[in-house]
């Protein structure tokens, strides 16, 4: 009984830590979200103020208004979804892929913009697709993205890619960022581990996209060279 009460809280303390987690996540966002929200309501403001002006068409001012305030809606359905509690591991959906990597590129976008990074895509069509639960599978794809940005301190590039190969579907995130010493890969995935300056990061991020890609059947495999870059390469069973 002890040791089934014991199971139980560590479970509570799992689900717990990952969605400390993905708050955490949430909050480095902070910018890029604000961001885009703040360009719909720049564009508000100036129609508002023509349209007291009486300058030009009401009907098309009153469309534009429409459009951004729905676009401000949409912004923040997206968060909100991203941020609700993960469901239990047995409500499992269809996920696919291309959906979930272009979801979270229009969180951080304009946040790796502004730091010099450049997104390049290139995936499959039609999109692979899993057996998983989405904001999981999100929040792996935000903690890869992150940490590559942490990673290329003065800029660079991010490529990420899908792909499907014997029954298996692929997403990989490579920078060109500073890479990880060949002693220390090992270790990058046991709880508080961390590469990053003290103060930087709490260590639980690649050992939380480890937990999350097994609960659903998947691995993570990484390769880099130090100085010249990392990738992560997730590999899920291929739902068809």
């Amino acid at each position: 009984e002890e040791i089934t009460r014991m199971n139980k809280r560590l479970g509570q303390l799992n689900k717990q830590m990952l969605q400390s987690s993905k708050l955490a996540s949430i909050g480095e966002l902070a910018g890029s979200v604000a961001h885009e929200v703040n360009n719909p309501l720049q564009i508000l403001l100036a129609h508002l103020q023509l349209l007291e002006s009486g300058v030009g068409s009401s009907e098309r001012r009153i469309e534009i208004i429409k459009q951004q305030v729905y676009r401000i809606s949409d912004i923040t359905r997206r968060l909100l979804d991203f941020a609700r509690n993960a469901p239990s591991e047995t409500q499992l959906e269809r996920v696919e892929v291309n959906f979930v990597i272009n979801e979270v590129l229009f969180f951080i976008n304009s946040q790796l913009n502004r730091d010099g990074i450049q997104i390049y895509t290139e995936c499959e069509e039609p999109s692979p697709a899993i057996s998983a639960t989405k904001t999981q599978i999100e929040q792996v794809l935000l903690n890869l993205m992150l940490n590559a940005r942490d990673a290329m301190p003065d800029g660079g590039t991010i490529t990420i890619t899908s792909s499907t190969e014997k029954n298996r579907a692929f997403i990989t995130i490579a920078d060109t960022g500073i890479g990880i010493p060949e002693d220390q890969i090992a270790s990058i995935f046991e709880p508080f581990y961390s590469t990053k300056p003290q103060g930087k990061g709490t260590g639980l991020g690649l050992s939380i996209v480890k937990t999350i890609t097994a609960q659903f059947r998947g691995e993570i495999m990484v390769s880099s060279q130090d100085g010249k870059g990392t990738t992560f390469k997730l590999a899920f069973p291929l739902l068809t």
